[in-house]
């Protein structure tokens, strides 16, 4: 399947087909989804299975996160 930025709001969310976060995540394809983040601010993303791990590696689409310090 092929990346898909489908709207669902106007100026705002919109949902990220054709993507497996678990997997790497090639580099017109990150900036494909950089893009859209900064066009619509809200993205989904469905049926995604991660672990811890695959998800703080797919935030990295949207830049560096920092350590979160335990409250």
């Amino acid at each position: 399947m092929t990346l898909a930025i489908v709207p669902l709001a106007p100026h705002i969310e919109a949902e990220i087909q054709g993507v497996d976060l678990s997997k790497p995540i090639a580099a017109n394809v990150r900036k494909e989804i950089h893009d859209a983040w900064l066009n619509n601010l809200v993205l989904l993303f469905r049926n995604q299975n991660l672990t811890q791990q695959d998800l703080l590696t797919a935030t990295t689409v949207f830049g560096r996160i920092g350590k979160i310090s335990p409250r």
